[in-house]
C-alpha cells in the first residue's frame, strides 16, 4: 500500500516534469522569430534622412549624428519577418511591409537625394547604412546582428 508521502513524491516529480517541458516552449518560440533591423551607422554629421520601405514612409526628415566612438546614430528600425511580410512598429503603430520574391525595396533620402536599394532577405535581415558621400550611402547586409562598442 502506497503511503501519502510516496504519493506526494510521485505527484511532485510529475509536476517538475511538466514544468520542465513547458517552460522552454515560449523561449523557443521567440528564438524562431527572424528579426529585421535597419541601423543608421557611421559618418552622419547633421545629415537629414527619410526612409521608405516598399513606398511606406517610416522616417521623415530626421537629422542624424553618428557617435565617432561607436560608429552609430540613435536611429534604428526593427521588425519581425514572416513568410510574406515584415511587421514593424513605428510611432506607436504596427505596419506590415509585403515581401515580394524574398525582397523588399528601401528608399532612403539623404540630404534630399534618393538612394534606392533592393534588399534580398536571403542574404541577411540586418541592414547597416553609413554615409559614403554628401548624398550617397553604403549598405551593409548581414545574417547576424551588428556589434557596436
Amino acid at each position: 500500500m502506497e503511503t501519502s508521502i510516496s504519493k506526494i513524491k510521485k505527484w511532485w516529480w510529475k509536476l517538475i516534469a511538466v514544468l520542465f517541458i513547458s517552460i522552454p516552449c515560449p523561449l523557443l518560440a521567440n528564438q524562431n522569430q527572424k528579426v529585421f533591423q535597419i541601423d543608421f551607422q557611421d559618418f552622419f554629421m547633421q545629415d537629414t534622412v527619410s526612409l521608405k520601405i516598399n513606398n511606406h514612409n517610416f522616417i521623415s526628415c530626421c537629422v542624424l549624428y553618428s557617435d565617432p566612438a561607436t560608429g552609430l546614430t540613435n536611429l534604428s528600425l526593427k521588425g519581425i519577418i514572416s513568410k510574406k511580410s515584415i511587421s514593424i512598429k513605428s510611432n506607436g503603430k504596427k505596419y506590415k511591409c509585403k515581401i515580394v520574391d524574398g525582397k523588399i525595396k528601401l528608399t532612403v533620402y539623404l540630404n534630399g537625394i534618393q538612394n534606392l536599394f533592393i534588399i534580398d532577405l536571403a542574404k541577411g535581415s540586418y541592414i547597416g547604412l553609413s554615409k559614403a558621400g554628401q548624398h550617397s550611402l553604403l549598405l551593409k547586409q548581414s545574417t547576424i546582428s551588428f556589434e557596436y562598442d
